[in-house]
């Protein structure tokens, strides 16, 4: 079962049923912070054809699209080059078996995910952070269990390069229950991280074309994003609820 991506309005994030049909099957726990398997960017292509696919899909509130909704969720909102791309990893604190229709919302998904390592030039919004932090995100790629190699293929997946300069809304949640270390944090969401182009332009990097009729837009200036976060983190730190998942 696959849940397709869906815009609505009315809709929270759908996560934890797509959860449970991207992981199934995939292996055991790892150390905290590790990743699955040495399947990084570099290595990837030499894999040779994938034995299994999982996909991922889900449906996003319509208004997570506005810098305002989503900056207001993060704890720092920064300006940052990726300087470093780490291999997809699972959820090590996930129980490898879990029980269907746990009764903690809350507890540990066995997710696979990925991370960006960003050197910050500069805090728009929010909390200091440390000059070199880690971004965690959903993305696609590949990554080896149990002597299978795994195609994970997420609608909303993020892809950036080394080198990117990016807008990027951070907070300290464990999203699907994953652990956070020093100067680790989550994204928001995949859709609310913008690429700066020399032109101090802000291109949304997964473009929504359907926030446009709630007055969100794909293309900002580094200007409007900075008026944005300084005026939202200032009133709404932490006051807003996390995105349920």
């Amino acid at each position: 079962m696959m849940r397709r991506l869906v815009i609505t309005a009315f809709s929270a994030v759908v996560l934890a049923v797509a959860l449970a049909c991207l992981v199934s099957g995939c292996g055991g726990a790892t150390p905290a912070g590790g990743p699955v398997t040495s399947a990084s960017a570099d290595t990837q292509a030499a894999m040779g054809p994938a034995d299994r696919r999982v996909e991922f899909s889900e449906a996003i509130a319509l208004e997570i699209l506005d810098p305002s909704e989503a900056f207001s969720r993060a704890e720092s909102v920064v300006v940052a080059e990726v300087v470093e791309e780490l291999p997809l990893r699972r959820n090590p604190l996930a129980d490898p078996n879990p029980a269907e229709g746990p009764d903690d919302p809350m507890a540990p998904l066995p997710v696979i995910y990925k991370g960006y390592v960003l050197k910050v030039q500069r805090v728009l919004g929010g909390k200091p952070v440390s000059e070199v932090v880690t971004m965690f995100c959903m993305g696609s790629g590949r990554c080896e269990e149990n002597g299978e190699v795994v195609e994970v293929a997420v609608d909303t997946g993020l892809s950036l390069a080394l080198g990117d300069t990016v807008v990027a809304p951070l907070y300290k949640f464990p999203r699907f229950g994953t652990p956070l270390g020093e100067n680790e944090y989550w994204l928001v969401h995949e859709v609310v991280i913008f690429r700066l182009d020399e032109k101090g332009e802000a291109k949304r990097v997964l473009a929504c074309g359907a926030g446009e009729s709630r007055g969100a837009s794909d293309i900002y200036t580094l200007e409007s994003l900075s008026s944005v976060a300084e005026s939202v983190t200032a009133t709404a730190l932490r006051e807003v609820p996390p995105l349920p998942q």
